[in-house]
């Protein structure tokens, strides 16, 4: 008998259950990137969706109603981002917490490359806090997953931070396995 950690226990009896056919129509009707992946690519990406989804706490904004889709559709997306990295990529994440629309924030803030600082408000549609949440607007991930010639995506940009965050250093260098 093997020693199994719970979070190894957790991935494995979530992931032993079959990807929800339901899931995969949704992600095919839903994400322009879903056609672009291979069988392959798709079947490595399912699991890690299913333990995405069951691992992270997730919570609405503002009397927003969570529904599945946005957890798959989000899920989807951020696990491809890491598809080709051993596990546990994402252990930083407790918390996704999802907006209706654009949120506005205020204060200081950098505003470019310059390192100058601004004053607020300004409009957000994502944000990924260092050791806390990830914050992203439901419109704009459903815009940008469908139609990615916009040239944006709120939830690649939001986590790609989060993966940044891993060695305690917000530079712009995640780390990468060798």
């Amino acid at each position: 008998m093997r020693f199994e950690s719970k979070r190894q226990r957790q991935y494995r009896q979530v992931t032993e259950r079959p990807f929800p056919a339901e899931w995969r129509r949704l992600l095919a009707m839903s994400w322009a990137g879903w056609h672009s992946l291979t069988l392959d690519e798709r079947s490595r990406l399912e699991p890690m969706i299913q333990e995405f989804v069951a691992s992270k706490r997730w919570e609405a904004a503002q009397g927003f109603q969570l529904v599945e889709e946005m957890m798959v559709l989000i899920a989807a997306q951020a696990c491809l981002l890491v598809l080709e990295l051993p596990a546990d990529y994402y252990r930083g994440v407790g918390t996704i917490i999802v907006h209706p629309t654009t949120m506005v924030i205020d204060g200081p803030r950098v505003t470019d490359n310059s390192g100058v600082f601004q004053s607020g408000p300004f409009p957000i549609q994502g944000q990924a806090q260092y050791e806390g949440p990830v914050v992203v607007a439901w419109d704009a991930v459903r815009r940008e997953a469908r139609y990615p010639e916009y040239g944006n995506n709120v939830v690649f940009h939001e986590f790609a931070h989060k993966l940044d965050m891993l060695d305690g250093t917000v530079d712009g260098m995640p780390p990468l396995p060798d």
